[in-house]
């Protein structure tokens, strides 16, 4: 059981990276989005303990953080995207 749990996630991992990398747009998205993650582990743990308001803020500051970085990723993989298409029509 084990073992079909594992192929099915190796299944599922491989979609979900040729999906997220298959145009240049949802690359910068997918990057965007990384940084946004990685954006949240370097947020001040600090604030977490001084208030239980502070968690729900820090969700949403998180949050924020992530889909800002999203959509700027998006924004960029689009312009790119424009571009080279243009150029191509240039020729």
């Amino acid at each position: 059981m084990k073992e079909r749990n594992s192929a099915i996630l190796h299944r599922l991992s491989s979609i979900a990276k040729k999906q997220a990398l298959s145009t240049t747009t949802r690359r910068w998205t997918t990057g965007g989005l990384l940084v946004g993650f990685v954006a949240v582990f370097f947020i001040p743990a600090m604030g977490l303990a001084v208030a239980g308001t502070a968690v729900a803020i820090w969700g949403w500051v998180a949050g924020g953080v992530v889909a800002i970085g999203g959509l700027i990723g998006n924004a960029l993989g689009a312009n790119k995207q424009n571009r080279t298409l243009h150029k191509e029509k240039a020729k």
